[in-house]
């Protein structure tokens, strides 16, 4: 777990949907998610997912269910991690749907959610999620994750804003960077 605090920075999208690949690995979770948050009030995962191992037929669910709306109003109002388990979800779903998110996401092995708020020095705000069947994450896992996620996300803007002449970059060796 020392080596998911000290991972080297990403340099391309690839190296960052790798990062969380790992950190959900190491974490026993069974699937991630980077999404934006939308300012204008747009409610459904699939406009906003920068990269997830969710399968397609979960997020078509999800958004059927409209069940982005509540988390993107938490992250919104919030810096702090959240942690869920399947009984919890109520506290972010409106109550009349909160069975069917329990039935959903029990289906898939959703036991477990943990949702991390990510904002950059641009004003931008997303949230990085990892889902699964495990027992509570403990204090010092989730503050290494939440540092994991702000900086995936940070060096996600900093990816997309490069300059277009600066984006070959990425495909030099250290070496090559170096000279």
């Amino acid at each position: 777990r020392a080596a998911a605090a000290k991972a080297p920075a990403a340099e391309s999208g690839e190296d960052i949907r790798k990062e969380l690949e790992e950190l959900t690995e190491l974490y026993r979770f069974r699937y991630f998610a980077l999404a934006t948050v939308p300012s204008d009030g747009g409610r459904l995962f699939t406009d906003d997912v920068l990269f997830s191992s969710w399968p397609a037929e979960l997020i078509q669910q999800f958004d059927e269910l409209n069940l982005a709306g509540g988390i993107i109003d938490y992250v919104m109002h919030s810096t702090m991690p959240l942690q869920l388990d399947l009984g919890e979800f109520a506290k972010v779903v409106p109550p009349e749907i909160a069975e069917q998110t329990q039935s959903l996401l029990g289906s898939y092995g959703i036991s477990r959610s943990v949702i991390f708020p990510v904002h950059n020095k641009d004003g931008s705000k997303a949230k990085v999620t990892f889902e699964g069947n495990r027992d509570f994450v403990d204090e010092h896992d989730v503050a290494t994750l939440h540092l994991r996620s702000i900086s995936l996300f940070s060096r996600y803007v900093d990816i997309v804003n490069r300059k277009p002449e600066e984006k070959h970059i990425r495909f030099l060796t250290i070496r090559e960077r170096e000279c």
